[in-house]
């Protein structure tokens, strides 16, 4: 699924994603508390998530099941231990995935030297479909010498040298 991607982060999805949700800020903040605890690999109960959050049991068992309700969050037994399961988040919001060679993405985050937004992974998503991988490569190089690390500006290279009818063929020799 798209949203099991190595270079998708969840919880910048859940926060950018908070107003279409159906859930209130306590509900989305026990949502990225299990999505952080998942990639910890912290056993989740609703005694650790007590100890998290500083509510209640009692509480956090009735947000735990708001968020079950709806369909947000499943527990299930996975290898004999218990997996508290996101999915239900973005199936429900079916996105259109952003389709990334992960070499290509992990390339773009070292030399901006950041993680890329959502929709810097989508506009790279649309320019791998549009151009040729070495040719997204070679602009992003142009970008860095002239130091202009941007993606419009990355954009605009790749729009110009479309124009002009380039290839990576015409880079190759260089």
């Amino acid at each position: 699924m798209w949203y099991q991607q190595p270079y998708f982060n969840k919880r910048n999805w859940i926060i950018h994603h908070l107003s279409k949700l159906d859930c209130d800020l306590s509900q989305a903040y026990l949502l990225l508390l299990v999505d952080y605890l998942n990639e910890q690999h912290i056993n989740i109960s609703l005694e650790v998530l007590s100890e998290y959050t500083s509510l209640p049991i009692k509480e956090v068992d009735n947000l735990l099941s708001d968020i079950m309700k709806k369909g947000y969050v499943k527990v299930i037994s996975k290898q004999g231990k218990i997996v508290f399961d996101l999915s239900g988040v973005f199936d429900e919001h079916q996105k259109q995935p952003i389709d990334v060679d992960p070499n290509l993405f992990e390339l773009f985050e070292q030399q901006i030297k950041r993680p890329l937004s959502e929709k810097e992974m989508t506009q790279l998503s649309i320019w791998s479909k549009k151009y040729h991988q070495d040719l997204v490569v070679f602009a992003l190089k142009e970008a860095l010498i002239q130091q202009k690390v941007h993606f419009a500006y990355i954009n605009k290279i790749l729009e110009n040298w479309d124009e002009q009818g380039k290839t990576i063929k015409d880079f190759e020799d260089e």
